[in-house]
């Protein structure tokens, strides 16, 4: 983004001009163009009036993501077809990372005002899932089918807040479809997590008994839970499929669910995976329903908020007011899209996100600095101004 100076007289016709282009540039004003978008007919965004005025307006360049090194230097560079646009500046080195650049020459008395928006796409990984529940004990000789009764499961109490996969030890003597559903507290209880798939057949026994079981995984999106509350692992199973169970209390935290009905005395085989971390880093980044990068939305427009983060977040969208909250969410994964659409009108909305910075999209709003009061000449506004910033032409 750039702070652009459009200057309009009220004698026609008006000043105007075709395009403005922004290229990002590798570390000098004639280096490698990594980057290039060119908008049109800025000129016609700018608010009219009757009287000679300064009109200030932040412009956006949204550009395809753009791969770029930390430190290194890059070039904003700027080409409109004249006239009528300027760049604002100021008569002081005040962004110490960088120079301004005017007719090809870096210069050191001056920087020009601008904002660089983006992400670390390094160094912020969702944790690695670890086990947590299992229940690995010898087989002694039993075995639950799961193809032909509805209601069969297994009771689990986490210590991870966070739920990433599950894995049964099954047999199925033929390809068999298995659906996986994790409900809260019983076996009726709400499902939050589910997943179907397909397996082949086990290979036979090489004796034809024991029957040859497998570890079954499956992968679920990262599913908050509580930790020491009660959940229910279920298993619907077509084909011949059958869970090996244990006649013995094998697992302490749960009970085997057959028929819809716990049982004691019994404990099917099992391991649950997850992590247990609330995001220290993370980043947010919003995009248009065609899933281009946005920042400024329109009265009516769907927001859509991506987030990738090292553990799990709570989300809180503040309304323009500065009090109001338009959207809360919470215990969410690492990673993962939202959206919502604006309900408190026109303004500033400021999307908070655990472990992120606050990142701050408009609605219907632009940035305008208050125009100056009219003055009796141009160049008596000019002076006022002049002390704290210059105007350039971006090309002449």
């Amino acid at each position: 983004m750039v702070y652009l100076h459009w200057f309009e007289f009220p004698y026609p016709p008006p000043y105007s001009f075709t395009s403005l282009t922004m290229n990002i540039r590798i570390g000098t004003i004639t280096g490698e163009i990594i980057a290039s978008i060119t908008e049109e007919n800025l000129a016609q965004t700018a608010p009219p009036d009757s009287w000679v005025r300064w009109v200030w307006v932040f412009q956006k360049f949204d550009f395809p993501d753009v791969a770029v090194v930390p430190e290194n230097t890059y070039v904003i560079e700027l080409i409109g077809t004249p006239p009528g646009y300027y760049e604002q500046g100021y008569y002081e080195d005040s962004y110490g990372r960088g120079r301004a650049i005017w007719d090809g020459n870096p210069e050191d008395h001056f920087d020009l005002t601008f904002q660089t928006y983006g992400y670390n796409v390094e160094g912020v990984e969702c944790p690695i899932p670890i086990s947590d529940q299992y229940n690995h004990a010898d087989w002694i000789g039993e075995w639950w089918r799961i193809d032909c009764s509805a209601g069969n499961g297994q009771e689990f109490r986490p210590t991870l807040n966070t739920l990433a996969g599950v894995q049964a030890y099954l047999n199925n003597d033929v390809p068999a479809t298995v659906t996986m559903n994790i409900r809260v507290g019983t076996i009726s209880g709400k499902i939050i997590a589910s997943m179907t798939q397909e397996f082949p057949a086990c290979p036979p026994s090489t004796y034809g008994y024991p029957p040859i079981y497998e570890w079954r995984y499956f992968d679920f999106p990262d599913v908050p839970v509580v930790p020491e509350d009660t959940y229910v692992i279920e298993l619907i199973g077509t084909g011949v499929t059958w869970w090996q169970a244990y006649y013995e209390d094998s697992y302490e935290r749960g009970r085997p669910i057959f028929n819809g009905n716990p049982e004691d005395g019994h404990d099917l085989s099992f391991e649950t995976f997850g992590y247990d971390a609330w995001a220290s880093a993370g980043m947010v980044w919003t995009l248009d329903a065609d899933g281009e990068p946005e920042m400024d939305f329109v009265p009516g427009e769907k927001v859509y908020i991506h987030w990738k983060a090292n553990g799990m977040i709570n989300m809180t969208i503040i309304a323009p007011d500065g009090v109001s909250v338009e959207k809360e969410w919470v215990y969410l994964p690492c990673s993962g899209v939202n959206s919502f659409l604006p309900s408190h009108g026109r303004g500033i909305y400021e999307v908070s996100c655990t472990g992120a910075e606050v990142k701050i999209i408009s609605v219907g709003s632009i940035f305008v600095i208050p125009e100056m009061p009219f003055l009796p000449s141009l160049l008596a506004l000019v002076a006022m101004f002049s002390a704290v910033f210059v105007t350039k032409r971006v090309h002449d």
